[in-house]
């Protein structure tokens, strides 16, 4: 991923987060006499982002692993590298 894609994808993150905050917000206050209710599922929803946002890194990071090609020695031209020595 390059620099400017990660910078989309970090603005996309906290307009989202932006916006769950004021919808919980809007919840907290409109449902102020279910707040332990409202408080559990934000609770859940937290969780639930935890859990989905290490189960892409693990599988980004073994993917990477997997997927790299393997490093392979380059061949030494015979006189080439004596020059420099």
């Amino acid at each position: 991923m390059e620099a400017g894609e990660r910078k989309y994808v970090l603005m996309a993150v906290c307009i989202v987060v932006v916006c769950l905050t004021v919808l919980y917000l809007l919840l907290f206050v409109a449902l102020w006499q279910f707040k332990l209710v409202v408080g559990g599922s934000l609770l859940v929803i937290l969780l639930c982002g935890t859990f989905c946002l290490c189960v892409v890194a693990l599988r980004g990071t073994t993917h990477q692993q997997f997927h790299t090609p393997p490093y392979l020695p380059v061949k030494q031209e015979q006189g080439y590298y004596d020059r420099f020595s």
